[in-house]
C-alpha cells in the first residue's frame, strides 16, 4: 500500500472533509476518495461512516489514523537516514541527482534527451515518474538538496493556482522552461482534417477519447463538456483504433509531432485551448546547486539549440528565466 494513502487518510481524519484533504494535497476529491476506498479494500474494513452529509471515523478508522501517523513518521525518518548515509558515502558534488518528472515530460521530453549518457554530468541523474498531485506535496516535505522536478501543468486557472500556492506555502522555487500548445489529433478521413485551424467551438459536440491522465482530464473538462469524453484509456492501441476508425478525436501537445503519431492521423492547431507549461521545481536554493544547475542548463540549451531541428519547429516556445 502506498504511504501516500496513509498521509491522505491521516489528513482526512483531522478534517473529516474530502474536499479540504484534496486541497491540502493538491488533488481532486475523487483521487482522495479512491485512496480511502483502496485502504478499506486492503484491510476489508469500513473506515468512514456517513449520516447525511456528516462524516465520521469508525473505530477501525480511528485506529488506522493513529497507525498512519507512525507509518509516515517512520518513512520520513528512514528517508532522512538514508539520505545522510548516501551523502557521507559519496562526495556531495558527485551525489546522484533525483529528477522527478510528470507523465507529459516522460512521454514527450525525456525521449529527446540522453540524460544517462556517460560523463554528461558529474553526477548520475536518476529519473522517476510521478504526477503533479504527488510531486507538490512531496517537495513541500523534501529535505534532500539533490532532488528536483521537471513538471508540466496545463495553463488553466486551477492548476496555475495550485502551483502558485505550493511555491508560496512550502517555500519552493520554480523556473519556467517552455510552453507547448495543445492540438487536436484527428483521422485524415475526418471532416475536421480540412479545418485550418480547428477551434474548441468546432469540436464541442464531438466524441473525445483521452489518455487516462487525471491532470489532462481535469484540464480538458474546463474547455469541453465532460460528457463528450467517451473513452479514457491507458492503451495506446485502443486510442489509435478510435482515431483511425474515425470514431473520436483526441488531444496531443504540439511537440508530439517530434515522435511517431498514429498512421492515417493528423495534428491540427486548436484555437481556444490551453497550453502546457514546463518548468523546474525544487526546494528553495536547490536549483542553483551545481549538480542540479548543470542538468537544468543542459535541458534548456538542448531546446534552445534544437528549436528548428529534430522536427521540433514551432512545437514550443522557450520562456526566458
Amino acid at each position: 500500500m502506498l504511504v501516500d494513502y496513509y498521509a491522505y487518510f491521516l489528513e482526512f481524519s483531522k478534517t473529516l472533509s474530502i474536499s479540504k484533504t484534496a486541497q491540502k494535497y493538491y488533488m481532486t476529491p475523487q483521487g482522495i476518495s479512491r485512496a480511502i476506498h483502496a485502504l478499506e479494500k486492503e484491510f476489508n474494513l469500513t473506515l468512514i461512516s456517513r449520516e447525511g452529509n456528516q462524516a465520521s471515523l469508525t473505530a477501525a478508522g480511528k485506529s488506522l489514523a493513529q497507525e498512519a501517523e507512525h507509518i509516515i513518521d517512520a518513512v520520513l525518518e528512514a528517508e532522512r537516514k538514508m539520505t545522510a548515509i548516501a551523502m557521507t558515502q559519496t562526495r556531495y558534488s558527485n551525489a546522484p541527482v533525483s529528477l522527478y518528472i510528470t507523465a507529459f515530460v516522460s512521454k514527450y521530453i525525456i525521449p529527446l534527451l540522453n540524460l544517462q549518457a556517460p560523463n554528461l554530468f558529474s553526477s548520475e541523474v536518476r529519473v522517476q515518474e510521478s504526477n503533479i498531485f504527488k510531486i507538490l506535496p512531496r517537495f513541500s516535505q523534501l529535505t534532500s538538496p539533490n532532488s528536483f522536478a521537471m513538471i508540466s501543468i496545463p495553463e488553466v486557472p486551477a492548476f496555475e493556482q495550485m502551483l502558485t500556492e505550493a511555491i508560496k506555502e512550502a517555500g519552493l522555487e520554480y523556473q519556467p522552461l517552455m510552453r507547448v500548445p495543445l492540438c487536436a489529433l484527428v483521422s485524415i478521413s475526418s471532416p475536421w482534417a480540412g479545418y485550418q485551424p480547428l477551434s474548441v467551438t468546432d469540436i464541442k459536440d464531438s466524441p473525445i477519447v483521452s489518455y487516462n491522465d487525471p491532470v489532462l482530464f481535469d484540464a480538458l473538462t474546463q474547455i469541453i463538456d465532460r460528457d463528450n469524453i467517451v473513452l479514457t484509456t491507458s492503451s495506446t492501441q485502443a486510442l489509435r483504433q478510435e482515431l483511425e476508425q474515425n470514431r473520436a478525436i483526441t488531444f496531443v501537445p504540439r511537440i508530439a509531432q517530434a515522435r511517431d503519431i498514429p498512421e492515417a492521423t493528423i495534428i491540427k492547431p486548436l484555437i481556444g485551448a490551453f497550453s502546457t507549461r514546463l518548468g523546474f521545481l525544487g526546494i528553495k536554493g536547490s536549483l542553483s546547486e551545481t549538480s542540479i544547475a548543470s542538468v537544468i542548463d543542459y535541458i534548456r540549451n538542448f531546446f534552445m539549440e534544437n528549436s528548428d531541428q529534430l522536427n521540433l519547429r514551432d512545437t514550443y516556445e522557450i520562456i526566458d528565466k
